[in-house]
């Protein structure tokens, strides 16, 4: 695979292939151009419906989609895009425009399911900066899920997983006496019946949750699905008050993705906890006792009352 010929672009991942929707000539040449000399083999759909095909027939490592496509809404075309059974939920989806990007628009397409949308006229350098980010976490996913430590559900790393980056970012950070943090949320659900709702009556609602926490998140943080209704976020080069700050955030996520749950599913209480050291190097937990406190914190949190965002105590 060639290196990218633009400047400040890092390699392309080997053999990445990338999804182009769009019908309009100048942008899908600019991109085309962009995506090609950067070492992207490049597909190319001129309809939202031919895109659909061709994400079947060869699952690409990215998605690179027009803001108007002629045949469909691209933000309709994004929900049905993630309900594809060959598309990785790993899988960045990009919406690019022409012209620039409401407030509005932006959140109604994170929330459809792309990852980024990038307002116009686009700029190739930073579009291949965010999407080597992107890619490069979806084949990292792609690797531990061969090995085992992905939930197959949500395409999120499982406890395993988790445990195996929270070692991995230890390890840089206690190199660079560099900060840490975790936080752990629980999504609360209820039936209107009965306490317990059948898993395949959560799924829909979960899924929502999964792809509303990676869009939600930066590249750098793992995210990892723990329980049924939990996950959890490594956070590194954050502090305490970032990880409350991040905890806000990711709580608010929920809530909007929960926001309009299946009838048989009440919108849930959101509860989260968090742990964090400022610097790993001197702290006397190791990096997957901070992922353990992390969800300590959040059985605390559970325990007092739902709804509510608290850091790990030590037991009295």
């Amino acid at each position: 695979m060639t290196e990218p010929h633009l400047s400040g672009s890092p390699a392309t991942p080997a053999k990445a292939e990338a999804l182009l929707v769009s019908d309009r000539g100048p942008l899908v040449r600019s991109l085309r151009v962009a995506l090609e000399r950067a070492g992207y083999d490049v597909i190319w759909a001129h309809t939202g419906e031919i895109g659909l095909a061709r994400s079947r027939e060869y699952s690409p490592d990215l998605v690179v989609a027009d803001v108007e496509l002629a045949d469909v809404p691209v933000l309709e075309w994004c929900a049905s895009l993630r309900k594809e059974s060959s598309l990785a939920p790993s899988t960045p989806v990009m919406v690019v425009s022409t012209e620039p990007i409401s407030r509005e628009q932006r959140l109604a397409a994170l929330r459809s399911g792309a990852w980024d949308c990038v307002p116009g006229p686009p700029d190739p350098e930073e579009l291949l900066l965010k999407a080597d980010l992107y890619v490069r976490s979806k084949l990292d996913v792609d690797r531990a899920e061969s090995v085992g430590l992905i939930d197959p559900m949500t395409g999120l790393y499982n406890r395993q997983g988790l445990a195996r980056r929270a070692r991995e970012l230890g390890a840089h950070a206690f190199r660079t006496h560099d900060a840490l943090a975790c936080v752990a949320l629980s999504v609360d659900f209820e039936s209107p019946v009965a306490n317990q709702v059948p898993p395949e009556e959560l799924r829909p609602a979960i899924m929502r949750c999964a792809r509303a926490l990676q869009a939600a998140g930066r590249p750098s943080d793992p995210i990892g699905r723990m329980a049924p209704s939990e996950f959890a976020v490594l956070a590194p080069a954050t502090d305490a008050a970032g990880a409350q700050k991040m905890a806000e955030r990711m709580t608010r996520t929920l809530q909007e993705a929960t926001g309009q749950n299946d009838a048989q599913v009440r919108v849930p209480e959101i509860t989260a906890g968090y742990e964090a050291v400022t610097n790993l190097a001197y702290a006397p937990i190791g990096p997957v006792e901070l992922l353990a406190r992390a969800t300590g914190a959040l059985r605390q949190a559970r325990s007092e009352r739902s709804g509510t965002i608290r850091r790990f105590t030590e037991p009295a």
